[in-house]
């Protein structure tokens, strides 16, 4: 029997020795347990944090090809807009009204006549004038 009261002592001197100290068994696996979790959490963020940068990464592709067929589409309208418009500006700028009979003779010095009918059909390149610019006003108002 004295044996085990002092197995008994024993075992409670250590473990509140143990516990006085700091170096608590239950607190020190606890701890552990603790940081592992933290550890997988930690882990689970980064996991999350890779796969919004893809996610933003993809979406920033997307958005510039969207942005470049836009701009492509912008640039094929312009083309288009501005081939019409030399189109129709060349198709005006081409007729030269003939200059009637009675006035033929005195302003043929003063303005061109229209080019013999052989010479239009062989330089018609040459005839056609590329389109200028005219930039648009600025309107400013005043206050």
């Amino acid at each position: 029997m004295i044996a085990a009261v002092a197995l008994f002592i024993g075992s409670w001197g250590v473990m509140g020795v143990q516990m006085a100290s700091g170096h608590d068994p239950a607190l020190v696996a606890d701890a552990r347990l603790r940081a592992q979790k933290i550890a997988r959490i930690e882990a689970a963020d980064r996991a999350i944090q890779r796969r919004e940068r893809a996610v933003a990464r993809r979406f920033a592709r997307e958005h510039a090809r969207e942005a470049a067929k836009r701009a492509a589409a912008a640039a094929a309208a312009a083309s288009a807009a501005a081939k019409a418009a030399a189109s129709a500006s060349t198709s005006t700028a081409t007729t030269v009204p003939a200059p009637s009979s009675s006035s033929a003779s005195s302003s043929e010095s003063a303005t061109p006549s229209a080019p013999s009918s052989s010479a239009s059909s062989t330089s018609t390149a040459q005839q056609t004038p590329a389109p200028v610019y005219t930039p648009t006003p600025v309107v400013t108002s005043v206050s």
